[in-house]
This record gives structure tokens, C-alpha cells and sequence, in this order.
């Protein structure tokens, strides 16, 4: 068994771009977006009922929620909270995504960006 160059070894291992951006790809179609009722079962063994009570709102009013194809960004972080998590939500520009925070800015944010 003879010896190889770094260089050689090196350049075999190195993914070609193409099959890079396939690789990404293929992840991204596994990346899948869940509605409120399957995130619900997927996180939690809550029940609508169950929901219903830690939101303070009817069983009803669940159903509505988890089938509402809008709803206001602060039901939805309630909603997320109760099953335990949190939302973050993000806006993408030119393939750069940033983060958004929600709320008013602090006096100390304005008084910088205005300098």
C-alpha cells in the first residue's frame, strides 16, 4: 500500500457544489411547516380541552384557533407558550434573514439610530 498526498486525499473528500446544493435542497424539502393541530399532538399530550383551559377560552374556540387560516401574532405566541414553546419570527431580504422584535423599540434603540 503506497502513501498519497495531503493534497490528493484532500481534494477526493471535497464535495462538489453541485451535489452541495442538492444535499441542501433535499434537506429543505424534509423541513416541513406544521398547522396548530399537529403541532399540538407533536409537542404535547394536551387536548383541545386541555388548551382550552390554560388559554382561559372554550373547546370551541380551540378548534376555531387551530383551523384559523389568520390570526393576530400575539394569539399565536399565547397559543405557543402554552404548549411550551416560543415563536421567533424572522423577515428574509436577498437570501439574509433577520430576525424580527416585536414590541416598541427602548428609548436608549431610537436615541442610537437617530444619531
Amino acid at each position: 500500500m503506497g502513501t498519497k498526498k495531503w493534497s490528493e486525499i484532500k481534494n477526493r473528500a471535497a464535495v462538489p457544489e453541485e451535489l452541495r446544493k442538492a444535499a441542501e435542497v433535499e434537506m429543505r424539502a424534509e423541513i416541513r411547516e406544521y398547522n396548530l393541530t399537529e403541532l399540538r399532538r407533536l409537542v404535547s399530550e394536551l387536548t383541545q380541552d386541555d388548551l382550552a383551559e390554560t388559554l382561559g377560552i372554550n373547546q370551541s374556540a380551540v378548534s376555531k384557533l387551530e383551523r384559523a387560516e389568520d390570526m393576530s401574532v400575539s394569539r399565536l405566541a399565547q397559543t405557543i407558550a402554552a404548549l411550551g414553546g416560543e415563536i421567533q419570527i424572522s423577515a428574509t431580504f436577498d437570501n439574509v434573514t433577520v430576525p424580527i422584535k416585536l414590541g416598541k423599540p427602548k428609548a436608549a434603540e431610537t436615541h442610537a439610530k437617530a444619531s
